[in-house]
C-alpha cells in the first residue's frame, strides 16, 4: 500500500532516500525501482522493492547491485513457474 509514493528519477537517489526518511515508517517503507526485461519467452515487468533499512549506509552503487538481484530473483520466479530454463 502506497501512502505517499513520489517518483524520482534515476539520477536521484540520495535525494528520494532523504524523501524516505520523512515519512512514516513502516516494513513497507523502501524504494522501488521498475524495469522490464524477459525472462526465457515472456517479457518482465520487474518491481522490486528495497525497504528503507536495506538502503542506508549503502552507496547508490550497491542499493543499483541490489536491484539487480531483486530483478534477477523476479526472473528466476517467473521461470520457475513457466518451466523454462535460465540461458
Amino acid at each position: 500500500m502506497c501512502y505517499d509514493a513520489k517518483d524520482f528519477p534515476i539520477d536521484q537517489m540520495r535525494e528520494a532516500v532523504e524523501y524516505l526518511k520523512t515519512q512514516r515508517q513502516t516494513p513497507y517503507t523502501g524504494l522501488q525501482a521498475t524495469t522490464s526485461t524477459t525472462a526465457g519467452s515472456y517479457k518482465l515487468l520487474a518491481q522490486p522493492i528495497l525497504p528503507l533499512d536495506q538502503i542506508l549506509g549503502k552507496t547508490p552503487g550497491e542499493v543499483w547491485d541490489a536491484f539487480d538481484a531483486g530483478v534477477d530473483r523476479w526472473r528466476k520466479s517467473l521461470m520457475r513457474a513457466t518451466g523454462e530454463r535460465m540461458p
